[in-house]
């Protein structure tokens, strides 16, 4: 009962759903750095603006979230980074 939310945020399954999580997240994006002429077409015929550019940058920002979050590092910031990639995408 008098455990805190600082104590819960650091107990292992807590830990490792992070872990997996942001793992999973970081994966995804570096198999799209791989294939990003096709994911640059994908974006293209979805009608994304810039595609050239919003493909990368996307990309990335998925890459910083996943390994911030799987790491536990400016929480925050990893965690915006994710939500606001997978709400646009």
């Amino acid at each position: 009962m008098g455990e805190t939310a600082t104590e819960n945020a650091n107990d292992v399954p807590t830990r490792l759903g992070r872990l997996l999580f942001g793992l999973g997240l970081a994966l995804q994006a570096s198999e799209d750095f791989r294939d990003m002429d096709e994911t640059i077409e994908y974006a293209e015929s979805a009608g994304v603006p810039m595609a050239d550019i919003a493909a990368p940058f996307a990309s990335g920002m998925m890459f910083v979230a996943g390994v911030g979050i799987a790491l536990w590092r400016i929480p925050r910031l990893a965690t915006g980074a994710a939500v606001t990639f997978l709400a646009v995408v």
